[in-house]
């Protein structure tokens, strides 16, 4: 037997490179929601960037041309391959290569998930964490072809694993196809007052490719709002969504005026209820094992936000207690609003955050670490929050207030979390099983200190508020939101009529943004204790988690249930074209 650290393998690996592939890729861009095309959008491939177009008056784009180094059929050409330490090393790896490194233990949970592209220097080198005593899988992936050899330790040596000439230098590393075709590239559209859009394909023949693009907001006025004292807004039914309360600005009509009435909405839920998120810190992230650690430094002090998650896979769910059942291919991780608020409070001394906003700050430090370790085999865009009851506060405000959330699944949240301040207000003024739980009678600090003398206390009431709850969950638009609440009258404090009404206003607005099916609702019948999930939902939360965490674009996630006796709407919203009416036709454009 032979060490294989520090010795070179080569491999004979069935790859061919074409001198000149050909290209052609058609296809419109066209407004998210609308049916004209826009002109002048250039259209660009991310790995061949020289092949590019501009759109016509149409939103119509063709790219054609020839690209060189491109896989394709099985003809023999060596790679070498070795291990030097901890890592692997590949070379010479085309500039058009794609593909991914894993590692497995012997009871099959992955340990290491590291993607590449090939790159100018032609070499590869895939770090791996240490490994233990036995046998653990290696399966390397390039383009949609594969091999899985066994990497054995034996003390402090490493050996690979061949099934025919058993443990050795090297092995036959013959990649057979895949099943599913990878994409081969990314369409990237971009023009000014336009977010840029990504659409993968899966062939560089392809006609027919639809892309949509969302406007860039607009300049929006300075924002100064009055002091909660001095609010001269006044409205017991939901405030409509569509007027402006303190920008001069027209009534909502396009996405991009949504974005400055977002920006509003915003700047009052930190001024008027939650407190304000603090400033950025610089954050360092290290993922080692399971335990994700996001250094936070500020102003010459720094602190710890650290979780740890257990499982194998991409997606990550963070669960602040009692939540939505993780999606079987998923890690999680116990979080605390009140511990990132602890956090919070020692790096910058002071804050007037309360629990629900400090989740969303935390929530945010997590994926920080993420994103500066890419190679984690956790995904920083995979990430569900949830959580119930007290827990479902903090999981809607981490769901929220930090957009980078890919799903958010508050459960039984009642007050503070999904339910309408002027609902619980209305059937309110308690915080037992006999009463809505409302503002007045909240059981610690969900929100900042901004609301201590005033709305806690009753002064001024609950009417003036500017906004409702459910304009303030549409801030995730087009984020996923799930909400899900309890239909059992018993459970009195938990405002099964606030919560419809705050899901209610919540759905019209992802409507008229074009994202209706990205927001559900749920009140299941009665029969089941708090916060006990039950089964027969299930499968609609399942298809969330397909659709919004492991990406089936085929999958009908439209879900609107609710209890019949929870339903008021003409008590709580006026309907029509008039200021501050809602109107449920709108389609923003």
């Amino acid at each position: 037997m032979f060490r294989v650290s520090g010795i070179i393998m080569t491999v004979l690996l069935s790859v061919n490179f074409l001198l000149a592939q050909s290209v052609s890729l058609s296809g419109t861009v066209k407004k998210t929601g609308g049916t004209a095309g826009i002109q002048g959008v250039k259209v660009t491939l991310a790995k061949l960037p020289a092949l590019s177009t501009v759109t016509d008056a149409t939103g119509a784009f063709s790219i054609a041309g020839d690209v060189s180094t491109l896989w394709q059929t099985p003809q023999a050409s060596r790679l070498n391959y070795s291990l030097a330490g901890n890592s692997l090393i590949i070379s010479p790896l085309p500039l058009a290569a794609i593909g991914k490194v894993e590692l497995y233990s012997s009871d099959g949970r992955q340990i290491a998930f590291t993607p590449f592209h090939g790159n100018a220097s032609g070499k590869l080198r895939v770090g791996f964490p240490e490994l233990g005593s036995g046998i653990t899988m290696l399966r390397i992936t390039i383009n949609d072809e594969t091999v899985t050899r066994s990497i054995v330790r034996l003390g402090n040596a490493l050996y690979i694993k061949n099934a025919s000439t058993g443990i050795g230098t090297y092995g036959d590393f013959n990649l057979t196809k895949q099943a599913a075709a990878a994409a081969v590239d990314t369409l990237i559209a971009s023009k000014t007052g336009y977010k840029e859009a990504r659409v993968a394909v899966d062939s560089y023949n392809k006609q027919g490719v639809a892309i949509t693009l969302d406007s860039l907001s607009t300049t929006c006025p300075e924002l100064k709002l009055p002091a909660i004292s001095a609010i001269t807004y006044s409205n017991k039914k939901h405030p409509g969504p569509w007027d402006f309360k303190y920008m001069n600005l027209p009534r909502v009509t396009t996405k991009a005026q949504w974005e400055c009435r977002r920006q509003e909405i915003w700047q009052m839920a930190q001024d008027y209820l939650y407190g304000h998120l603090p400033p950025k810190c610089e954050v360092t992230g290290t993922v080692s094992g399971g335990k994700i650690t996001a250094k936070c430094s500020y102003n010459g002090k720094s602190v710890d936000v650290s979780v740890t998650a257990n499982g194998s896979g991409e997606i990550l769910v963070l669960d602040f207690g009692a939540g939505a059942p993780k999606p079987s291919n998923a890690r999680s991780a116990s979080v605390s609003g009140a511990t990132f608020l602890s956090n919070a409070k020692s790096l910058y001394g002071t804050t007037d955050m309360g629990i629900v906003m400090a989740s969303a700050w935390g929530v945010g430090r997590i994926i920080d670490a993420l994103e500066q370790n890419p190679d984690c085999g956790i995904s920083a865009k995979k990430i569900m929050v949830t959580g119930c009851s007290t827990n479902g506060k903090q999981a809607m405000g981490a769901g929220v207030f930090e957009p980078r959330v890919a799903l958010c699944v508050p459960v039984e949240s009642g007050c503070a979390g999904t339910c309408s301040w002027r609902v619980s207000s209305e059937y309110g003024h308690g915080n037992s099983n006999t009463d809505c739980q409302d503002i007045t009678h909240l059981e610690t600090n969900w929100t900042g200190t901004v609301t201590d003398n005033t709305w806690e206390k009753g002064n001024p009431t609950i009417d003036k508020l500017p906004f409702d709850q459910g304009e303030l969950m549409a801030l995730r638009a087009p984020g996923a939101l799930l909400q899900v609440d309890n239909g059992k009258e018993q459970y009195k404090w938990l405002c099964n009529r606030g919560n419809t009404a705050a899901a209610q206003g919540c759905h019209w607005i992802y409507k008229a943004l074009g994202v209706e099916n990205n927001f559900g609702f749920i009140q299941p019948d009665p029969g089941h204790t708090h916060c006990s999930w039950p089964s027969s939902i299930t499968p609609d939360a399942t298809k969330f988690y397909d659709k919004f965490l492991n990406g089936k674009t085929d999958v009908n996630t439209k879900v609107f249930i609710c209890n019949k006796e929870s339903v008021e709407t003409s008590k709580w919203f006026d309907f029509g074209t008039g200021k501050d009416q809602w109107d449920t036709t709108t389609v923003l454009q």
